[in-house]
């Protein structure tokens, strides 16, 4: 566009809006005005038709038109909301060189010269919508003539002078007589070549008898003028290299795809088709296209007159399959048909122009060159699903908690990736979730039968392959079988772990079990006092509570039972619905704190001397009817009334693993003495139990020990002749122990012979009543009389001497029984030989005895 022609361009526009804001128009409907001007001058100009476009379904369309009137106005009103485009070109009567033209003031801007760069104007009600401005700029021309090869002119030739700048800016015009000149054609409306525009020639015949001819030129045009460019003569068209291929039986045979034709032409006009025809497999799907090309500046573009058209036939029939005469990619004036799937066989492609309803060539407008292209289209994908190694049925049957799992083998032969998806609904149309996940040899979908899944049946199940356009399907109906499984364990919550309870009708509470069928539950409970193998009790079937738990209340329970408790679930199924017991839960039924027993006092015992002046104290461990801990206390007094109290033990606990509770005095008694014990029993609430009975005991003397006695035969032996053989030595002595209570006290056992002691031994006091002292072997070694004393020990003070004399004798001086009576001299009421070195009359019963002896052994031998 000139520089002059922008200028006008900015100065006019201005200069109109007043002239065009003051007609008025209704509120309800839109008011669009503007002027008309001549581009290059930059004064209005009347009488341009002015014609006002609406878009609609099938594109935009003229619905109004008006011619601009004193100082190049104009106005539409009225207008509907809607989406508008606005054109001015000369009108009848008016002369001159104004070219058709857009209104075009925003970007995209093609100086108005363009439909698809024209404003889009957006009206709604009321709209007032001035300064719609169009500026006309002043054209040219030219004039030629369309020859046969020899010269002779022809009418109805198609030219197009089309921009060597933009070939979308072109005028078409076909040849006719003008006065004598025959094939005569003139261009008018161009813009000049002082504007930027040349121009090139595009011929064509639409008999199809010529090629259809470009001639490059270039050709200017001056404004305000016409020029002649002389006669044009054309080239006869060439040979179909296809023909004959006007019916199926004749057709193009296609052995391969992608197939493209060479040389293909449709002519004469009128009568000529051709067929192409192929063998396909099932499940096969062509693309076809047909498209006039034209080659022009070294490009190919869309022929702009032949009018290409395809259709698609089973020539048994013949049947026609399908049939297209645009294609949606490529405009109007080419052709492209999807078979979509066919069967296997034989098909054929017709190609014709647009015009021809039956495929015979007859009333075809247009004729040429075209090329025909025909390629495999994308197929659809395979799925094979199988069930249990078998091809999948249309019906099968489960039972609830089943795991289900189906293979799925699939692909595509053209190698599409492949979108896999399993829709899986149940009997409401309800998603029910599965898992696809890859197998060995594909993919596999798992399904984890619900317990609850039955009711909800039928299920189907669609598997399906897609690869973006085709899909490919299995589909099977699922039955699910009703299948009882047992309610799990229910969780005991209170009381449990012993707990102390101040009632004895108690509530117990559990939580719910979970049934996988959702089933309604009742829970069995089982209730015994003080040991689970108790047959009488309570039992009772409750029914299932609200918000997770459940609770129950006792009837009456015993005071201070340990009772024991469980719970199982049942959901009506008398053969499977049973869950499993609980474990047994306890509670100590204690509305009341009750004592525990009275301790007793097992050590000392009654009366016994005690001989050490810190005794240890035992009582038995004293049961507490309801368990608790118990701790005792141990008092000692001088006298029965305990008025007062001398010692005192503190609580002493008594431990649950011990059999009774010992306590040691730390502060000594006085020797010598007599006191009193008593325990009493305390639990750890407080509840005491009664005192026990005072206990008597006396505590030794210092310098106190006694003598021990020899026990059992050995102290029988010890009275008499105390003979020993070789064969039956003593081994062991026994004596009873001082103090039975087990004070720290010892044993010394001596043995001498002819004042020398061949033998000594400390022994501790034993637990019990009696301690033995092992003697050594060889310690009776020789004939002779052996002494043998024991005493006892306790800390530094030492007991007197009990004392006994065994002897040894060779066999010879076996003495022989006296013929009397044997006599037995002792100054011990009990008739006991022995004797001790505390300087009473059992010394002189010794003496006596050891007298007695000799005199007995000395009659022996004298006889």
């Amino acid at each position: 566009m000139s520089n002059r022609y922008q200028q006008y361009r900015g100065w006019l526009g201005a200069g109109c809006v007043a002239a065009v804001t003051m007609i008025g128009a209704p509120a309800f409907a839109a008011t669009l005005s503007g002027a008309t001007f001549s581009a290059e001058e930059g004064t209005a100009v009347s009488g341009m038709e002015v014609r006002l476009w609406q878009q609609g379904p099938k594109g935009y369309a003229i619905v109004e038109t008006t011619t601009s009137g004193a100082g190049g106005a104009y106005q539409f009103t009225e207008v509907a909301t809607g989406t508008y485009k606005i054109d001015s070109r000369m009108g009848d009567g008016v002369t001159g060189h104004y070219g058709d033209t857009w209104f075009d003031e925003a970007e995209p801007m093609s100086e108005g010269l363009f439909f698809s760069d024209a404003d889009v104007l957006e009206v709604t009600e009321g709209d007032t919508l001035p300064d719609l401005n169009v500026y006309l700029p002043q054209t040219g021309g030219f004039d030629g003539r369309i020859t046969s090869p020899a010269g002779v002119g022809l009418q109805g030739i198609g030219v197009r002078a089309e921009s060597l700048v933009d070939h979308r800016y072109h005028h078409n015009h076909f040849t006719k007589m003008q006065g004598p000149v025959s094939g005569a054609f003139s261009m008018r409306g161009l813009i000049s070549t002082g504007d930027g525009h040349s121009y090139r020639l595009l011929v064509y015949d639409p008999l199809g008898r010529y090629e259809t001819q470009v001639v490059e030129g270039p050709f200017s045009v001056t404004e305000g003028s016409a020029g002649a460019l002389g006669n044009f003569p054309l080239v006869d068209m060439g040979a179909d290299a296809n023909e004959p291929n006007n019916e199926a039986a004749a057709g193009v045979a296609i052995d391969a795809l992608p197939y493209s034709s060479e040389g293909a032409i449709i002519a004469p006009r009128g009568s000529d088709v051709d067929f192409y025809c192929v063998e396909v497999d099932p499940g096969d799907r062509l693309i076809a296209r047909a498209r006039a090309l034209i080659e022009v500046d070294g490009q190919t573009r869309e022929h702009p007159w032949v009018d290409p058209i395809l259709s698609v036939w089973n020539p048994a029939g013949p049947t026609l399959l399908g049939s297209n005469d645009d294609d949606p990619n490529g405009g109007t004036l080419s052709s492209l048909l999807d078979t979509g799937e066919l069967e296997g066989g034989r098909h054929c492609f017709v190609v014709s122009t647009f015009g021809d309803a039956d495929w015979t060539g007859a009333g075809q407008q247009s004729a040429g060159r075209y090329v025909f292209d025909v390629e495999m289209g994308n197929r659809r994908p395979f799925i094979e699903v199988s069930f249990e190694d078998a091809p999948l049925p249309a019906e099968i049957t489960v039972s609830e908690g089943d795991l289900v799992e189906f293979s799925m083998i699939y692909g595509d032969i053209d190698g599409d990736v492949l979108d896999v998806s399993v829709v899986h609904l149940d009997a409401h149309g309800e998603e029910v979730t599965g898992t696809l996940a890859p197998g060995d040899q594909g993919d596999v979908y798992t399904w984890d039968v619900a317990q609850t899944a039955a009711p909800d049946g039928p299920f189907e199940l669609t598997f399906i392959v897609s690869d973006g356009e085709y899909t490919a399907e299995a589909t099977v109906v699922v039955t699910v079988d009703q299948v009882n499984v047992a309610p799990g364990l229910p969780v005991l919550l209170s009381p449990i772990a012993g707990e102390r309870v101040s009632i004895n009708a108690v509530p117990l509470s559990w939580e719910n079990a979970i049934d996988v069928d959702e089933d309604l539950l009742t829970y069995d409970v089982m209730v015994r006092e003080n040991s689970t193998e108790a047959t009488v009790g309570q039992d009772m079937t409750v029914d299932e509570g609200e918000g997770g738990q459940t609770e129950w209340r006792t009837e009456a329970l015993t005071e201070n039972a340990l009772v024991y408790w469980r719970v199982r679930a049942f959901d009506g199924d008398a053969a499977t619905g049973y869950g499993m017991w609980t474990d047994w839960e306890t509670f100590r039924v204690d509305t009341t704190n009750e004592p525990p027993a009275v301790p007793e006092i097992r050590k000392p015992v009654s009366g016994e001397l005690v001989l050490s002046l810190t005794p240890r104290i035992s009582t038995t461990k004293p049961a507490d009817p309801e368990d608790d801990p118990v701790a005792i206390l141990i008092e000692i007094a001088g006298e029965s009334g305990f008025e007062e109290v001398l010692v005192a033990s503190g609580e002493v606990p008594a431990e649950d693993t011990a059999q009774a509770v010992e306590w040691t005095l730390t502060e000594e008694l006085t020797g010598g003495q007599e006191y009193y014990v008593r325990a009493r029993a305390t639990d750890d609430r407080g509840a005491q139990s009664e005192w026990s009975d005072p206990l008597r005991f006396r505590v030794r003397a210092p310098d106190s020990l006694t003598a021990p006695v020899i026990d059992g035969e050995m102290g029988a032996r010890c009275s008499g002749d105390f003979m020993m053989s070789e064969e039956g030595l003593l081994e062991s002595l026994t004596v009873d122990n001082i103090d039975a209570n087990g004070d720290a006290l010892s044993f010394e056992l001596e043995i001498s012979r002819d004042d020398e002691v061949v033998f000594s031994r400390q022994t501790p006091q034993s637990e019990g009543a009696q301690t033995t002292i092992a003697i050594d072997e060889g310690t009776f070694s020789e004939p002779g009389t052996y002494l043998l004393r024991v005493r006892a020990i306790g800390g530094d003070e030492e007991g007197p001497w009990s004392e006994c004399t065994p002897r040894i004798v060779a066999d010879e001086e076996q003495p022989e029984e006296p013929d009397g009576p044997r006599v037995t001299i002792t100054d011990q009421e009990d008739g006991c030989g022995c004797t001790s070195t505390s300087g009473s009359g059992q010394g002189s019963a010794l003496a006596l005895l050891l007298g007695w002896l000799l005199i007995t052994r000395r009659r022996k031998r004298d006889a």
